[in-house]
């Protein structure tokens, strides 16, 4: 879904709980953002960006983890429009 709603979005990739997106943009300041509001993302090569869920994840740690990445798109789709 993030990929079909944001241009900045390219794929997401991953395995089991821990899943990438490859995006058109650095992704250094998700992880910040994400650590400041309690989710830990990591980024690969400088444009891919992983969520590193809890050892005994909840579906809200998801929903959080997703709402993160949609605020931090949404702003970058704005400053681009």
């Amino acid at each position: 879904v993030l990929v079909e709603n944001y241009s900045a979005a390219r794929e997401v990739r991953g395995r089991g709980f821990i899943q990438g997106i490859d995006l058109e943009i650095p992704t250094r300041p998700i992880v910040e953002q994400g650590l400041a509001q309690g989710v830990l993302f990591n980024s690969t090569q400088d444009t891919v960006v992983r969520f590193l869920p809890p050892f005994l994840l909840q579906e809200q740690h998801v929903d959080k983890a997703i709402r993160v990445l949609r605020k931090f798109l949404g702003r970058k789709r704005r400053r681009a429009a």
